[in-house]
């Protein structure tokens, strides 16, 4: 437990706390990707069926490492880099992607933990999109956790579509009081 919330705690403090727009490439639309204003009794926006065609939506049971989510980030065509960044000497599990983004001048930090279990990971997630608050998001495949960076939800939308980390992980989001999970992506048991 005392990893679990250590770990929760640096995701939600290591990418930054101010929201402000996340930098997209010209064209990329919330409403490209999802119906904003179909959300579920939650709020949460729902993804279009296309954006996750081709991709593999089966649960993952294995055990997993960055290296899963990195690669899925390269199939998309997107360059990648990897720090590990020794946050905490408890904590080797974290790490820093940083993911290049065509037409965009820098490149987006994520935070990835790698923690014992799905169970962990969601958790892990869930506390820190909700300790960062309205704006914050993330996504994790079974015991991957991946924190972005905050930004407005139609821009959190936007990019989980551009990148396609909806079809990869459970693409999670803070709301007022509560955070949420969207529809029509990556889901697990």
């Amino acid at each position: 437990m005392r990893v679990l919330l250590s770990t929760t705690f640096l995701l939600a403090t290591a990418v930054g706390c101010a929201p402000e727009a996340l930098p997209l490439p010209a064209g990329a639309d919330a409403a490209r990707y999802a119906d904003l204003s179909a959300t579920n009794a939650n709020g949460a926006p729902r993804f279009n069926r296309s954006l996750c065609d081709g991709v593999d939506l089966s649960p993952d049971r294995a055990q997993l490492t960055e290296a899963s989510f990195i690669r899925f980030l390269q199939a998309q065509r997107f360059a990648v880099q990897v720090e590990r960044q020794q946050v905490d000497e408890k904590n080797r599990e974290l790490l820093y992607v940083f993911v290049r983004i065509p037409d965009v001048a820098e490149a987006i930090p994520l935070r990835v933990a790698v923690l014992p279990n799905s169970e962990a990971a969601g958790r892990s997630l869930y506390e820190a999109v909700l300790q960062r608050g309205t704006g914050a998001w993330g996504v994790h495949r079974g015991n991957v956790a991946v924190l972005g960076p905050t930004g407005s939800l139609a821009d959190d939308v936007a990019f989980a579509g551009v990148t396609k980390m909806a079809c990869w992980g459970v693409f999670t989001f803070a709301g007022t009081d509560d955070a949420f999970v969207a529809e029509g992506g990556y889901v697990e048991p």
